[in-house]
């Protein structure tokens, strides 16, 4: 979206009501449309798409899964919840910590958590006994760290693939970094 040109701008308030307008005058191309966003309906009127949340389950599963996280399992997961990618719970990147929109890797993980790397391996292990952590796979290669949605979802849906990684019937092979 291109910035337009503020030619004037000036306040006026409605003597009935009391109400202060501003009106502005903007420069813009013939082919151009203005739009107006008005931030008060926004924030009074609910507007699903728009909002981004992360939904920890609070059912009696969730619970049990929580309960049966150490300390160390839930100080190592908590901060990778916030990189988890809308309905897929693929950890992405932001630019600061990995490449943004890119898959993060686990050397990536060490920075946001402050675990070692030996510590790490021995936290992830336990993850993934207890299906908190997986992979999605592609051609027979890990290509992603996933949250399982039983856990913890960004967003309404789990997409299937995201289902898949926690559903399967054999074991992905631990990869060496």
């Amino acid at each position: 979206m291109a910035r337009k040109e503020l030619l004037n701008s000036a306040t006026e308030t409605d003597t009935e009501t009391g109400e202060v307008f501003t009106v502005e005058t903007v420069k813009r191309s013939s082919g151009q449309v203005v739009v107006v966003l008005d931030n008060k309906k926004k924030k009074e009127k609910y507007q699903p798409n728009e909002n981004k949340f992360i939904k920890i389950g609070t059912a009696s599963e969730q619970k049990k899964i929580m309960l049966s996280l150490s300390r160390r399992e839930r100080s190592f997961l908590y901060p990778l919840l916030f990189y988890m990618d809308w309905e897929t719970n693929l950890l992405v990147g932001d630019g600061d910590i990995g490449k943004k929109g890119k898959p993060l890797t686990w050397a990536n993980t060490d920075l946001l958590t402050g675990f070692d790397r030996h510590t790490r391996k021995l936290i992830i292990a336990s993850l993934e006994e207890k299906k908190v952590i997986g992979y999605i796979v592609v051609g027979g290669a890990k290509r992603g760290i996933v949250i399982n949605p039983k856990f913890a979802l960004r967003g309404k849906i789990p997409k299937e693939a995201l289902k898949e990684a926690f559903d399967c019937d054999y074991d992905v092979d631990y990869e060496e970094d």
